[in-house]
């Protein structure tokens, strides 16, 4: 399972999905205040229907 990894920059949330160093996934949101904006959200095509996007999901709403 690829590994999530999230950082905050300039009121910009990223969260990445990496597998074995290679990017296969990203969101972006920014937080205006109560509300959570989802900017981008990808997940390379060899890496659909693994749970890659949910993962993803969880873990940008989880920094929402």
């Amino acid at each position: 399972m690829a590994e999530i990894l999230s950082s905050h920059k300039n009121g910009y949330v990223e969260v990445v999905a990496k597998e074995e160093g290679e990017r296969v996934g990203r969101t972006i949101s920014i937080n205006v205040g109560s509300i959570a904006l989802l900017e981008e959200f990808h997940v390379n095509r060899s890496y659909r229907d693994l749970g890659v996007g949910s993962k993803l999901m969880e873990e940008t709403e989880r920094l929402a």
